[in-house]
Parts: C-alpha cells; structure tokens; sequence
C-alpha cells in the first residue's frame, strides 16, 4: 500500500512538474531553489540497454543525455563535486555524477560533457575497473536477459522473491535482503544451470572503465569517488565488512588520476554506523539518493536520479518531485 501511495504521489508530482515547465514556470521556479545545488545521479550512458542493464533502470542514452545537458546548459551552472566545498557556491549549482565507472560514460557520456566544456566525478566499484570482475546485479541482469523464466524461478527460489512480483518491486526485494555469500552462491548455479559466463562475457565486451579511459576523462577535469568494492547494500553487512569495502576501495584509488575524498553509498543505502566509518576513514563529501540539499550538508548530500528523461520530466524531478518529497519526509519525521 505504501508503495502504491508513493509511486502515485510520484507520478502526480511529475505531472505537475512538467505542467509548469510547459507553462513557462520554469526560470521562476528555479530562481526560487537557486540556493539549493542539485546533485545528478547517472549511471550507463547506451544507445540502447545491453543485457547487462537491462531492465534496472539505469541507462539514459546519448541522444537523451544530450538533451538534458542542453536543458541544463540553459537554465543552470554547472560546478564541480569539489565547488560545493566552497563558501560560495554559484546560484543555480548542478554537479554531474556517474555510479559504477561503465564504459558507455567514456564512449557516450564523455564527448558530450566536453563539448559543453562540462565536468562530472565518476563513482567507482573497485572490483570492476579494468573489468576485473562484474557487478552482481549486472551479473543478475545479464542471466535474465538470457533465460529469463529460468533465472526467474531459480533466484526467486534461492532468495525467497516473488516470482511474479513486477520487476522494479522484484529488484527491490534483492536489495533489501542482500546477502553477499547467497548472491554469490545464485551466480554459480546460474552460471552452471544456464551455460556461458556473465564475468568473462562483460571483461569480452568491456562493460566497465579501463585505467586509460579513466586516465583520459582525468586530464578533461573528471574525478573519482569511491562506490565500495563489490556494490553491496552495506546497511546489510558486519561493521568489519562495510570497513573493509570503504578501506580496501579507497586504498585502490589511490592509484586513480582525479580521485577525491567523496564516497557513493551504493543504492544511496546507509545509516549511522556507515556514516561514521566514512568520516573515520576521511570522507569529507558523503552522496546519497533523494533528499533535498537546502541547507547543503556535505555529509548528506542528496542526488536525484536520472534515466531517460525528457526535459521537462528532468525539471519536474529536480524542482518538484524531490524537493516536495525531502520536504513531506521532513515534516511527518518531526510530527512522529
């Protein structure tokens, strides 16, 4: 039920989003948030879904992202990851980020934001640069893909999903309940119960960023965050786990051109706990999902997610959507 309540809440919010944008509200609206800096969470950047991220709602192809740069180009400013350090910060801020280090970014993304004279910071899974492994829900997606009434059965089996719940409530279920050791148990038996390998094809293809990519993006302004080893829910994991995935990650992009102290909760998961063993660790930029950043608070800092949205469905989320969410949020935390 709540998540019906959401999910229409949502699609009310976007509806009237996009009226005002039609409208020609825009400018006014953004002038009244110019003080709050909007965070941009993308992912792949594909011409179209491989399947590797099929179906996980992740890819905004170039024609699109090429659009919603021209947008923001138009009625923001945009600054760094670092600029929102500063004291003052421009009117109108917007920071371009990128999760999981795809190669699609430097394929597609990339000759984009150059163009523009853009910068962004990439988030990187450690486990993955150089293709050195893939992803689990890459991984996941990729069986789907190829069978995915038996994949379905058998992780749904071994998980304890719904077979038949719809696929964005069935992703979530994943995450919710993630166990690194059953997860890894799921791929053997998918990889031995389907055939072909779903590391060895994303290495064959290159799914993910190589050290040149990464090395070239750094000299054109780019820079690197941490996003863990592996990507796990970390709210799930032993507090020597979660340590190990914020340390052992940080230690390898010491190695990386560009790289900054901000760390991506994978999923925008975290708590306290988490939260503490970042600033431990000498996090000073924090990033999560959803929110709003008005007060900024760089160990909070909210970030909106973006796929395949239309202009004005970008600027629904960035002035409507979110903002009245973090604000709702706010108001029911402080009535309880």
């Amino acid at each position: 039920m709540i998540h019906l309540l959401n999910a229409g809440l949502t699609a009310l919010l976007t509806v009237f989003g996009i009226i005002l944008y039609s409208l020609g509200f825009g400018r006014l609206l953004i002038k009244l948030r110019r003080k709050s800096p909007r965070v941009l969470m993308y992912h792949a950047c594909e011409p179209e879904e491989s399947d590797f991220t099929r179906g996980l709602s992740i890819n905004t192809p170039p024609s699109r992202f090429k659009e919603q740069l021209n947008f923001i180009s138009k009625y923001y400013r945009i600054v760094t990851l670092e600029d929102l350090c500063r004291e003052d910060i421009p009117e109108r801020a917007v920071v371009i980020t990128f999760d999981d280090g795809y190669r699609s970014v430097y394929e597609h993304a990339f000759p984009l934001l150059k163009a523009h004279g853009f910068h962004a910071t990439v988030f990187l899974v450690a486990d993955v640069v150089d293709n050195g492994g893939v992803i689990w829900l890459n991984a996941l997606s990729w069986y789907l893909s190829r069978d995915p009434s038996k994949a379905r059965d058998l992780i749904s089996e071994r998980l304890g999903c719904s077979r038949t719940a719809p696929w964005d409530r069935f992703l979530d279920s994943l995450i919710a309940d993630y166990d690194p050791v059953v997860v890894t148990n799921v791929l053997e038996e998918l990889e031995t119960k389907l055939g072909g390998s779903a590391s060895r094809v994303a290495r064959q293809e290159r799914l993910y960023l190589g050290e040149s990519e990464i090395a070239e993006m750094a000299r054109h302004g780019v820079t690197y965050g941490n996003h863990t080893v592996s990507h796990p829910n970390l709210r799930r994991l032993s507090i020597d786990a979660r340590r190990g995935e914020l340390t052992i990650a940080k230690q390898s992009l010491l190695a990386i051109p560009g790289s900054i102290d901000a760390l991506a909760y994978p999923f925008g998961i975290h708590d306290e706990v988490t939260r503490a063993l970042a600033v431990e660790l000498g996090y000073s930029m924090l990033l999560e999902v959803k929110g709003n950043n008005q007060p900024l608070d760089l160990l909070h800092i909210a970030r909106l997610n973006v796929t395949s949205d239309s202009p004005g469905m970008l600027f629904a989320k960035m002035e409507v959507v979110y903002p009245f969410k973090a604000f709702l949020k706010h108001i029911i935390s402080h009535l309880t």
